[in-house]
């Protein structure tokens, strides 16, 4: 999966074509066994950089609560669908299924990166997913005025 946002332009008192300063990036994804990279660029010429690559969670560790044991696969302890996992995806064993383990269950997880530096009329994003299954919900940057030099903003 491959997608792209449009640019976003963001209508300040300076106007939408001024230039801006991007801060962050929020980002709402759904993941199941995914590794996936974030890109961002602006209008300049050979603005693209990569602002993360090779994203993934784990089937076994927990993102919440901080401390909690792991996930042994194969739902021994039947706490396949305890929240906070990282990652629900599974390995398909040759016997099947094992009871009490869904094979369409997401974990949604929020990414916040920077994006410092970054200046220019828009932003535009490209999420790239290499393995697995991701899902875009939402995103959206954060920015703020350009520098302000004499009257222009640059």
């Amino acid at each position: 999966m491959e997608v792209e946002t449009r640019g976003y332009a963001f209508d300040q008192a300076a106007g939408p074509v001024a230039r801006k300063r991007f801060k962050a990036l929020g980002a709402v994804l759904g993941v199941w066994n995914s590794r996936f990279s974030i890109w961002a660029r602006t209008g300049a010429a050979e603005s693209e950089r990569v602002v993360r690559s090779n994203l993934n969670f784990s089937r076994t560790r927990y993102l919440v609560p901080a401390g909690k044991r792991d996930y042994v696969e194969g739902n021994s302890n039947g706490d396949f669908a305890a929240s906070g996992r990282g990652d629900y995806s599974v390995r398909l064993l040759s016997a099947g299924v094992t009871p009490g383990v869904s094979l369409g269950q997401w974990q949604e997880v929020a990414a916040k990166v920077s994006l410092r530096t970054m200046a220019g009329r828009y932003v535009q994003l490209r999420i790239r997913n290499e393995q697995g299954r991701l899902q875009l919900r939402a995103a959206g940057p954060s920015a703020s005025e350009g520098i302000r030099r004499g009257g222009v903003l640059i």
